[in-house]
């Protein structure tokens, strides 16, 4: 280790500089150990990433406060940890897709389905749209490809919305202005949430099971984040079920609504 910083030359106290917080050890040399050293940049891949999920999945609430608070040197950033579960989950989504297009094979129905823990929509193609894509010579089966391909491709924007629009919904049921607590709070719920929907359709539990188990988790890491009565506290998690579970619907509905167009244009 060198005596002084190589970015900066301040004289160094430790391994991190003081002043640029440069660290004074270079990076390996070897292609081996260079590979996993910029594997372990990008996605994080040292301690505290099994610490933080096992945290993040035991602990209810201790990530989101102790981010809140300041105690964040020992965790993945919430970030992070968001696209580590979205990624997962889209892995899922491209085995066992939660927006998909049934045809059927005698041509006369259609139906678009979408299915996320208990927020489940459907509809069927309607005539004039069947119409249409016949004028355009656009078979189903050229049409089927168009719709996963613009499902996959425009629901990350609306998993952004998610994440939003829950920050905004903590912030009103809470009454407070602590944009910081409410916003991480509102990733690693939702990185939680889609860590567990992963599972659950890779293994084919009833999503009322989810249901519950999220239900209890999200009492006790509200209680935990924002304090208060048992009482006050559910009735808030149990609030805030109830506005994620509409959003995910209209996230569902969103993302089928979205594929039909992108497709049939």
């Amino acid at each position: 280790m060198a005596d002084t910083c190589p970015n900066c030359d301040t004289l160094l106290a430790g391994r991190y500089c003081a002043a640029c917080g440069q660290d004074s050890v270079d990076p390996p040399r070897g292609a081996r150990a260079l590979a996993g050293w910029f594997l372990a940049g990008v996605i994080g891949a040292d301690a505290r990433g099994p610490r933080s999920l096992r945290a993040l999945l035991l602990h209810p609430g201790r990530l989101s406060l102790d981010w809140a608070e300041g105690r964040r040197a020992r965790w993945a950033g919430p970030v992070q940890l968001y696209l580590w579960a979205t990624a997962f989950f889209f892995g899922v989504h491209a085995i066992r897709p939660f927006v998909w297009l049934r045809l059927d094979p005698e041509g006369d129905r259609h139906l678009f389905r979408g299915s996320l823990g208990a927020a489940e929509v459907g509809f069927e193609l309607p005539p004039a749209a069947l119409a249409a894509l016949a004028e355009a010579g656009s078979s189903m089966v050229q049409f089927q490809l168009r719709f996963d391909a613009a499902a996959a491709a425009y629901l990350p924007v609306l998993l952004v919305g998610l994440v939003l629009a829950t920050t905004l919904c903590l912030a009103l049921l809470t009454l407070s202005g602590d944009w910081l607590r409410h916003a991480v709070f509102a990733l690693h719920w939702t990185a939680l949430y889609f860590l567990w929907e992963g599972v659950r359709r890779l293994v084919g539990f009833p999503s009322e099971l989810l249901g519950l188990v999220l239900t209890v988790y999200l009492l006790l890491a509200f209680r935990r984040v924002y304090g208060g009565g048992w009482v006050g506290a559910g009735l808030r998690a149990a609030v805030l079920v109830i506005l994620f579970a509409v959003l995910l619907a209209l996230w569902v509905s969103s993302a089928i609504d979205l594929a039909i167009r992108l497709a049939g244009g």
